[in-house]
């Protein structure tokens, strides 16, 4: 019985090795560039937002429609 759990030992850590090392992806796909332009003109900011919509802790219901504009940057930190 040890005899056959010492030959099976290194077969399967080099399963798992083959495993985990199988799953890790180094290239990662070019994200989708270009677009259209919705051509929308924001009718409020995000600063009014917080200051008016937010409530600590809480939010209220936007009843109106609301068009804000801003500039989405990531970092892949």
């Amino acid at each position: 019985m040890k005899r056959t759990l010492k030959n099976l030992l290194p077969l399967f850590t080099l399963a798992v090795l083959v495993t985990v090392s199988a799953c890790r992806k180094d290239e990662y796909d070019t994200p989708p560039a270009g677009g259209t332009d919705p051509n929308l003109v924001a009718n409020t900011t995000i600063r009014f937002l917080k200051d008016n919509i937010y409530v600590q802790g809480d939010f209220d219901t936007i009843k109106t429609e609301v068009i804000i504009a801003g500039v989405v940057t990531a970092d892949d930190k």
